[in-house]
Order: C-alpha cells, then structure tokens, then sequence
C-alpha cells in the first residue's frame, strides 16, 4: 500500500473537491493504493472544514433548474390561455359582426407573438440551466 501523510490526501481532497464528488475521490484514492483508514481519516478532515460538498451545491443547482422549468410552464399554459379565451371572445364577437377575415388575421399576429415570447421564455430558462450547472476546473490551471 501507498503511503502518505494526512496533510498530503486532504490537499487532494481540496484540490479536486470542488469538480468531483466525495464518493468519487475516495474510490479514487483507494484505486491508487492508500490505506482505507487514512483515506477515510482525510475525508473526515475535509468533511470537516468544508460542510458544502460537491454533492450539496449539485443538489441547489437542480433545484433552481428545476423552479425555472417550473416557471416557464406556468407562463406558457398563462400566455396559452389569455390568447385562447381572448381569441374565442373577441373571435365570437367578430364572427357575429361578419369581420371572420380580419379575425384570423389577428389570431396569427398573437399566435406568432406568443410563440416568439414562448422561445424568449425558454432562452431565459436555457441560460439560467447554463449558468448553474457544474463547473470543471481547465487543465493547466
């Protein structure tokens, strides 16, 4: 078996906690050949001077994914039901009228407005899945 100090497998720890989970470093760790106690005995250490794992802030990175997901729907089945009850109301009084030509015309213009305002929508929620997903540190530094 390998052997190194406490100091040298905590400044591992540190060094890739960051970009890889505990789980994964630990088997890592054992991979290469040191003993399972000073391995275990590191991952306390670290444990200890940084209670936010990898794991953790993964776990608040999906939350707000998720609550943006969330947020896209509800303005969507919103947008969606403000154009269909508005479109069917005036669309009914315009068929009453005798204006059926200018009602299609004004149903495409808000079908296409809320299909733009659908993707802008879904850019913000792309950005915002960007934003929080993992960062790896680059090679070299």
């Amino acid at each position: 078996m390998r052997s190194a100090s406490h100091e040298t497998l905590v400044a591992y720890l540190r060094e890739h906690g960051e970009s890889h989970t505990l789980k994964a470093l630990r088997l890592s760790l054992l991979s290469q050949g040191y003993a399972a106690t000073a391995v275990e005995a590191a991952c306390r250490s670290y444990l200890a001077e940084n209670p936010k794992t990898y794991e953790e802030i993964l776990t608040v990175r999906w939350s707000i994914r998720i609550f943006s997901l969330a947020v896209l729907a509800v303005v969507a089945l919103l947008g969606l039901g403000v154009l269909l009850v508005g479109g069917c109301t005036d669309g009914y009084v315009r068929i009453m009228n005798g204006a059926v030509d200018h009602f299609n015309g004004d149903m495409k213009v808000a079908l296409n407005l809320y299909f733009v305002l659908l993707v802008v929508f879904a850019g913000i929620v792309a950005t915002v899945w960007y934003a929080t997903g993992p960062r790896r540190p680059r090679k070299g530094s």
